[in-house]
């Protein structure tokens, strides 16, 4: 298994403004109160574990 960090990092670039949408959709149908602080490390996980799981994606040829 090899592991690229091009595309992980890419990936992680790519999710994280999709996990602070993703966070702040999961805050609001929860009714707690949107913060920074509070959703910064929600949208973290998000985009780690899309980085993550590009990077050990195997390339199809």
């Amino acid at each position: 298994m090899s592991f690229s960090p091009a595309r992980a990092l890419v990936f992680f670039v790519i999710g994280l403004p999709i996990g602070f949408i993703l966070s702040a959709l999961g805050f609001t149908i929860l009714s707690r109160d949107i913060s920074a602080p509070a959703i910064a490390p929600w949208a973290l996980v998000i985009a780690a574990i899309g980085g993550i799981g590009a990077g050990l994606r195997k390339e199809q040829a």
